[in-house]
């Protein structure tokens, strides 16, 4: 609701609820959770253009996650364990970078 300016929050009812409006029409009680989820929903799924500094620090997540990667192939035998590892590395890699670009310091 935070990047919707069709939506405005009325009124505060407590810390656990808000009334808000679509401009004028009957206003509804919303959660106060379910707001502060739909302003993660909306960053989340938005596109966060790098801001200086942050592709560097992209760069060392990959090059430590590169190197762990050689690593678990040099060390650990063929298996799904090994591949499960590696993805999950992969994964790791994704919801760092993720977290950087999204709660940019």
């Amino acid at each position: 609701m935070g990047s919707n300016p069709a939506v405005r929050i009325i009124q505060i009812f407590s810390t656990s609820a808000l009334a808000v409006s679509d401009r004028g029409g009957p206003f509804i009680i919303i959660p106060r959770g379910m707001i502060d989820m739909n302003e993660q929903i909306e960053n989340n799924f938005k596109y966060h253009a790098p801001t200086p500094g942050q592709p560097e620090i992209y760069q060392q997540i990959r090059e430590k996650a590169k190197e762990l990667a050689y690593l678990i192939d040099e060390l650990v035998p063929g298996s799904r364990e090994k591949s499960l590892a590696l993805t999950n590395l992969e994964q790791s890699v994704f919801w760092a970078n993720a977290a950087v670009a999204r709660h940019d310091k």
